[in-house]
């Protein structure tokens, strides 16, 4: 269990810096399963404050992860064009 002060910095870390779960996950040492419930389900608990905002950063990088994934596929395919020539 994380305690409450130790939460609320992790909330205010993904707010402020409006960075992925995976990018907070590994600054906090956490797998990015567990930073991902503590994102959706233990900060709106104990700081309903923050839940809003913890929201619409979740929101906002699922619509991007298309994106990511994409680019990500596509640059794999240009290096590997790269290395045939």
């Amino acid at each position: 269990m994380v305690k409450r002060e130790h939460l609320y910095e992790i909330a205010q870390y993904f707010i402020k810096n409006e960075s992925t779960v995976r990018e907070t996950a590994k600054n906090f040492g956490i797998s990015k399963t567990n930073m991902h419930k503590l994102l959706t389900k233990d900060i709106p608990k104990k700081f309903p404050e923050l839940c809003e905002s913890v929201r619409e950063i979740l929101e906002k990088n699922r619509k991007e992860a298309v994106y990511r994934g994409g680019m990500a596929t596509k640059i794999k395919y240009q290096s590997l064009e790269k290395k045939e020539e």
